[in-house]
């Protein structure tokens, strides 16, 4: 009651399937990397060269997105 309760510590952590794929397989870790640092840079290669002015909000989203997987498959290959 209240939260006093004898919980089982024998328990595994939460973990996403991108985390169990990436622990499993170190060599997909640096095929994404590899693949979304190249997604990365054609993105901004489209924002400099102006190509993509039209879409230009929806470019910086996608590659605040790229940017932020990049770190978290960077936090997951450290652990």
């Amino acid at each position: 009651m209240f939260g006093f309760e004898k919980k089982n510590k024998k328990q595994k952590p939460f973990e996403f399937d991108l985390e169990k794929d990436l622990k499993s397989k170190k060599s997909y870790s640096k095929e994404l990397l590899d693949k979304v640092g190249s997604n990365e840079q054609t993105i901004k290669q489209s924002l400099k060269d102006g190509s993509a002015s039209e879409n230009f909000d929806q470019c910086g989203i996608l590659l605040q997105g790229y940017h932020s997987l990049k770190k978290v498959i960077d936090r997951v290959c450290r652990k």
